[in-house]
């Protein structure tokens, strides 16, 4: 955890403003928009137990958690809206990016051209609407936590992601994650 919010720190600039405004008890719904690499989500994740000793609960595509088991022993659950409200009500903080593996198979594919641009809409034609029903089923005026990472995309520096576009892998797995 030091290692990688201190490399953050100097390769990237990354910084944080706006975490004392979390609760330091009880739950709190983060919402973020999602990069083509998700990099920044572990480092947000990881600083943000730095800062406050929370752990953040991500909520990640069901076909994620079904390849890569594994992910669940960094407190990553499968994204459906009972799990979150689960988790809320523990008083847990989870942490949601709307959009997604699909968003990032159509990240890579037009090489970031989108990256800053919300999709409310999937790419399949299903809204985007989940966390704000979970804030709706925690009761009235539930808050909910708009986070951003100032350049996020720009943090990409992976030449496995360019081999993933080359090799069309980035197409596959948006097509597997639209029949979904």
């Amino acid at each position: 955890q030091y290692f990688t919010c201190l490399y953050s720190r100097i390769v990237h600039s990354f910084s944080v403003s706006g975490w004392h405004k979390l609760p330091k008890d009880g739950p709190a719904l983060l919402v973020s928009t999602h990069t083509s690499h998700s990099t920044d989500i572990l480092i947000c994740c990881l600083t943000a137990h730095k800062l406050s000793g929370r752990v953040v609960r991500g909520l990640l595509h069901r076909l994620l958690v079904a390849f890569m088991p594994w992910l669940r022993y960094l407190g990553l659950v499968p994204g459906h809206r009972d799990s979150a409200i689960q988790l809320l009500r523990k008083g847990h903080w989870v942490a949601v990016v709307p959009g997604g593996a699909e968003e990032i198979a159509y990240h890579i594919g037009d090489h970031g051209s989108n990256a800053y641009t919300l999709h409310w809409t999937s790419h399949s034609g299903r809204q985007r609407t989940g966390f704000a029903e979970v804030a709706v089923a925690m009761g009235p005026g539930f808050p909910v936590h708009p986070c951003f990472c100032e350049n996020g995309e720009e943090m990409k520096a992976n030449p496995l992601f360019a081999l993933g576009v080359l090799l069309r892998v980035d197409a596959a797995f948006a097509a597997l994650v639209a029949r979904a």
